[in-house]
C-alpha cells in the first residue's frame, strides 16, 4: 500500500488498521534535553529510529534478525509523529514546553499481540528494555490507543511534517 505524505490522517490510520486486522497501540517517548537546549526534529526522528530498530522491534520480534521475510509479515506498522508540548499554567507542563517528542501509532498484527500487551503502562519502554542513556528517553507511555490518542499523535503533521512510516506493508508515494 502507498500514501502521499500529505494522505496521512486519522482516518486513513484507522481504515488502514481495519483493512488489515491490525490492533492500534500508542506510544509516547519523552527525551531528556540538555540544560539549556534543546533538539531540532531530526535529532528527535534520529533517536525514535534508532530505539524502534535497535530496542522495539527486536523485542516484540523475538530476534535482531527482523528483515527476513518471515519477520517482516509479523512487523507492526508504525507511524512516528514529533510533537512538542503544550504550554500549560502547571509547572511540569511550563518545564517541557517548547521541547519536542514522539508520539506513535503502532498497528500491531495478532502474531505478535502477547509481546505488545506486555509493555502497557507508563515507562514500561524504559525499564523493559534497559535503555541506556544514549538514547536521551526521559520517560515513555505504551497504551491501548483509542480516536483521541490518535487525533493527538497526527495533530502536528502540518508543523512538523517529516513524520516516519515503520512498515513492510506502507510506502511513500514519491
Amino acid at each position: 500500500m502507498e500514501i502521499n505524505a500529505k494522505e496521512l490522517t486519522c482516518d486513513w490510520i484507522k481504515t488502514f488498521a481495519a483493512s488489515e486486522n491490525l490492533d492500534l497501540y500508542h506510544m509516547t517517548l519523552v527525551y531528556d534535553f540538555f540544560q539549556n537546549g534543546n533538539f531540532h526534529a531530526d535529532n528527535i526522528n534520529a533517536f525514535f529510529a534508532t530505539f524502534y530498530m535497535r530496542r522495539f522491534l527486536p523485542f516484540l520480534l523475538s530476534t535482531k534478525n527482523y528483515h527476513t521475510n518471515f519477520q517482516r509479515t509479523r512487523q507492526p506498522t508504525t507511524f512516528a509523529f514529533v510533537c512538542d508540548h503544550l504550554n500549560k499554567n502547571s509547572e511540569k507542563d511550563h518545564i517541557y514546553s517548547g521541547k519536542l517528542f514522539n508520539h506513535a501509532i503502532v498497528c500491531v498484527p495478532n502474531a505478535i499481540k502477547d509481546k505488545t500487551c506486555a509493555l502497557l503502562g507508563v515507562d514500561t519502554l524504559t525499564k523493559e528494555f534497559s535503555i541506556p542513556k544514549i538514547y536521551n528517553i526521559k520517560y515513555s507511555t505504551f497504551k491501548k490507543c483509542d480516536d483521541v490518542a490518535i487525533e493527538i499523535a497526527t495533530r502536528s503533521i502540518f508543523k512538523y511534517p517529516n513524520y516516519q512510516i515503520f512498515s513492510p506493508k506502507v510506502k511513500f508515494k514519491k
